[in-house]
């Protein structure tokens, strides 16, 4: 593995016609106060087909690749291959970094250190309104630890995103760590198996990111035949994680990702027939999927309206054929 000394921070930026919002995010990162020989932005063209690599390539001091379109994961992979620096922050292409969060401080604090995950907080924007999603408190998370403290950080935080960590990068090439492709959930096995493969991860109540749930790309509408499939590898690879570090299945986190994909499944169906689907289909669909079966039955608790939606057949087409019919 080569590093560069000089290099901190390395942000690998993952592009797809983001013609729109590529500038404001650049800008983000290149207005920070701070030593810019320590840092190297590396935006990843992931084969646009509208103006995004011709703004790119116009700004200075930014390392500029393209590829044939391949997905967001490749285009990740491809920025953790050419990278440098100590530490890798993934920053996506419609969001910003908050004005004075990278800092010549803060980064003689990662040259310093050997912490596998620094986690920090995130303001969230959706339809004008603004939200913070704030650790409580500062706290060095030990390996030996992690079997109590783990669950609780991340109940109040989000264990599944990339952009609220950083990563040390040994700890990723080491462990020959990259992005599977996923349609759904790449992001999620990937934090996964850094964590798994972590000693160390400091939790910090400081706000470094914007997150534009607005302009959120998803492919939550959009049919998926392999759905399933990839929500049960995802899960077997959580499973797995929690077995390494000793947290029982039975907890917060855990449970929230199994309703996670029992909605997604129920919304995929609508997806397959754009909405078109009969109650008595849908239940059929459902029953018949041995999977969806086998993670239905681990919902146990109704601890919010999700889960009970989630649980039962007939609330979830309810709520997702009037949902569908609202966001039209």
């Amino acid at each position: 593995m080569t590093v560069d000394l000089k290099k901190i921070l390395s942000i690998v930026i993952p592009i797809y016609n983001s013609s729109k919002s590529i500038e404001r995010c650049l800008l983000s990162i290149k207005q920070q106060n701070v030593n810019k020989n320590k840092i190297e932005i590396i935006a990843v063209d992931d084969g646009s087909t509208d103006d995004s690599l011709e703004i790119i390539k116009r700004c200075k001091n930014i390392k500029v690749y393209h590829q044939e379109n391949k997905g967001v994961g490749a285009a990740r992979n491809f920025g953790i291959e050419k990278a440098k620096g100590k530490y890798i922050w993934f920053v996506d292409s419609d969001d910003e970094i908050l004005p004075g969060s990278i800092t010549d401080s803060w980064l003689k604090k990662l040259e310093l250190s050997n912490i596998d995950i620094f986690l920090f907080g995130t303001e969230g924007r959706r339809n004008g309104k603004n939200f913070n999603i704030v650790n409580n408190r500062e706290q060095l998370l030990v390996r030996g630890d992690f079997s109590k403290s783990l669950v609780d950080v991340f109940s109040k935080n989000i264990l599944n995103p990339l952009w609220n960590k950083i990563y040390l990068r040994k700890t990723i090439v080491d462990n020959s760590i990259r992005f599977n492709g996923f349609k759904v959930g790449e992001d999620a096995c990937f934090n996964y198996k850094v964590i798994s493969n972590s000693e160390l991860i400091q939790v910090s109540t400081d706000i470094k990111y914007i997150y534009y749930f607005d302009s959120v790309t998803s492919v939550k509408h959009k049919y998926d035949s392999g759905h399933m499939k990839d929500a049960s590898e995802r899960m077997i690879l959580m499973e797995n994680m929690f077995n390494q570090l000793g947290i029982p299945l039975r907890n917060i986190l855990y449970e929230k990702e199994v309703v996670d994909i029992l909605f997604g499944a129920e919304r995929n169906i609508f997806n397959r027939y754009n909405g078109n689907v009969s109650f008595r289909e849908y239940r059929e669909l459902l029953k018949n999927n041995d999977i969806f079966m086998r993670y239905r039955s681990r919902v146990t608790s109704f601890r919010s309206k999700k889960n009970l939606v989630s649980k039962s057949i007939w609330l979830s087409f309810i709520v997702i054929k009037i949902s569908n019919k609202y966001n039209k």
